[in-house]
């Protein structure tokens, strides 16, 4: 509302400028033409007028005693014909003819100077009766005249005309005024609005904190004044799953409830980045520093309350270090490092800025870009695929699947995959190349994820004519029909490690149907139906050895947690043996 208010006030003001310009502007003009009008076009050839007039008739007086010659009488005949002339057509002496006859007196002493035109083209006037007629008509017609032309001119008129001028000017002045107001304001609400809008730039929306561009002015002004100590980058724990289970409403109030915690502790030195990550800036000196960062973690480990639900909070600080004559961009991506190896050790929650991170960072972004180019066709392949045999005595056999760099030897996490958003071509690449690679039929692919969002993400590339059928391994399953149906439409097995009690619920329906296949119920084998069927008691046919298997190095899988899928109504008949990944896990079919 307030926003309203000024942006009406800021239309206001700047059209009560331009309708005073165009104010100014008319009266300036008026102003001149009243100006013209009174000294030019009135007083000027009024004055002309009558001074022409009076000299043609003590010229033509002077010529009739003998005293003047024909050519200068000539002259002061053709400019008085040439003055009446003008006088009586111009445009610019409109308003002086209509004054007091003048005019018509103007006419009348231009009527008979026009009797003189023959005699003065001959080059002589004709003395005698009408020469003396026409000289004391012309003498009355120029006295009237010049009567007239003292009264326009006289001081009433005058100041007439000089109060029109005055009183122009005056509203010209107060237009002027206008102007100069209007304007000042014009440009004070101008620099008012630029500075709200910047103000506004440096501000969070959600959470009215400081943004990215605000924080690096900050860490500008406080490196240069050797104020700030040191830089932490959080972000909260579960924050996805928060949005995902409760809605990004909860989500949001969230993110509000930590900035305002952040607010009141670090008053203009807290900032959002993005998402849920948010930035402090420490400047107490280093030795209170870990007291510092504590005191922030703690300061985030909170309940949290919801109509929903109710949930522990908790953070995850990435802390950088001020370096002397350290550049802010610079201090700002050494904090992110931290928070992002935070991140991936579990058991950290405060990680500070090693050298180190820059080159894992660089070997990351290598790599990166090698599987990018693998993708391609353009490069072999930097990964070396170890692929363990792992089968049941009933006969049934998998291919697990474990990625390591060939370079080090060191694990490629299906996380990592996920983060550089290439998990779902290389899983897709990988199901390609062992097609490639069998002899016979390919035997199904055991591919481990960690959560729901890489299912997604596999599913989103998975080739439609590879015959290769891969098995999906979760360590859980949460509600999503259209994740569901996406799994049965590929004609993939998906596993699961755990099996709650919602787990029959979200398998039901078209999940379990796959072609002519017929909808199964999952039936534990400990004891407890937890399908539809009834309970079931003993051990299904793959628990007697289970499923073992060893990888390249001959290490001993584990002993899985046996289930099976049957086919009746809880009677064991068609009771089809289900496949078994490691331990605790199921696969459905």
């Amino acid at each position: 509302m307030g926003r309203q208010r000024h942006n009406l006030l800021l239309v206001s003001i700047t059209l009560l400028f331009l309708f005073s310009s165009g104010c100014g502007l008319y009266l300036q003009h008026r102003q001149e033409q009243l100006v013209d009008t009174f000294y030019r076009n009135i007083h000027w050839n009024i004055s002309q007028v009558m001074l022409e007039s009076q000299r043609f008739l003590y010229d033509l007086r002077l010529y009739r005693a003998g005293q003047l010659d024909m050519e200068t009488l000539s002259l002061d005949y053709d400019l008085l014909w040439n003055r009446l002339d003008i006088f009586l057509i111009s445009s610019e002496t409109a308003d002086a003819r209509e004054r007091h006859g003048l005019g018509k007196a103007l006419a009348g002493l231009f009527e008979q100077i026009k009797l003189l035109e023959p005699q003065m083209q001959a080059g002589q006037l004709r003395e005698g009766a009408e020469l003396a007629q026409l000289q004391t008509r012309i003498a009355e017609q120029t006295y009237q005249i010049g009567v007239v032309g003292d009264r326009i001119l006289s001081s009433q008129e005058r100041e007439a005309s000089v109060n029109q001028i005055r009183s122009s000017l005056f509203w010209l002045q107060i237009c002027q005024l206008i102007l100069l107001v209007t304007g000042g304001a014009l440009v004070f609400a101008l620099i008012r609005a630029n500075l709200q809008n910047r103000r506004l730039s440096l501000l969070d929306p959600l959470t009215q904190l400081g943004n990215r561009r605000a924080l690096q002015e900050q860490l500008t002004r406080s490196l240069q004044s050797s104020r700030a100590q040191a830089l932490v980058v959080l972000d909260l724990k579960r924050f996805k799953q928060v949005n995902d289970l409760l809605g990004y409403q909860v989500g949001d109030r969230l993110l509000q409830t930590v900035a305002n915690k952040l607010q009141q502790a670090y008053s203009g030195h807290a900032y959002r980045l993005g998402g849920d990550e948010f930035a402090v800036v420490l400047t107490e000196d280093i030795q209170g520093m870990e007291e510092q960062i504590q005191a922030l973690k703690q300061l985030l480990h909170f309940e949290f309350v919801t109509r929903e639900s109710r949930f522990e909070l908790a953070c995850r600080l990435g802390v950088a270090q001020v370096e002397e004559t350290q550049d802010p961009n610079r201090l700002l991506d050494q904090a992110i490092l931290a928070l992002n190896q935070a991140k991936r050790d579990a058991n950290e929650d405060i990680t500070w800025f090693q050298p180190g991170m820059l080159q894992q960072l660089q070997l990351t972004q290598r790599q990166l870009h090698q599987l990018r180019d693998w993708l391609a066709h353009r490069i072999p392949s930097p990964l070396m695929v170890d692929m363990p045999l792992l089968s049941s005595e009933n006969g049934l056999r998998v291919r697990g699947v474990l990625l390591r760099w060939q370079e080090n030897l060191a694990p490629c996490e299906m996380s990592w995959l996920q983060e550089g958003g290439i998990l779902g071509p290389v899983i897709a690449r990988l199901l390609q190349e062992h097609e490639k690679a069998a002899s016979g039929e390919p035997q199904p692919l055991l591919i481990a994820l960690n959560h729901q969002a890489q299912l997604a993400h596999v599913l989103a590339y998975l080739p439609a004519t590879v015959h290769v059928e891969p098995i999906l391994l979760l360590p859980a399953l949460q509600q999503d029909a259209s994740l569901l149906a996406k799994v049965n439409q590929r004609g993939c097995t998906l596993a699961l490690s755990e099996l709650g009690s919602s787990t029959p619920t979200l398998l039901a329906g078209a999940l379990l149907v796959a072609g002519d296949r017929k909808p199964h119920q999952l039936v534990a084998t400990a004891g407890t139906a937890v399908g539809v069927g009834a309970p079931h008691s003993g051990r299904c046919s793959g628990c007697a050895a289970g499923l073992t298997g060893c990888d390249k190095k001959g290490d001993p899988m584990d002993r899985p947690f046996c289930m099976r899928l049957s086919a009746g109504q809880g009677d064991g008949k068609g009771a089809q043996d289900c496949l078994i990944t490691r331990s605790g896990s199921t696969v459905i079919r």
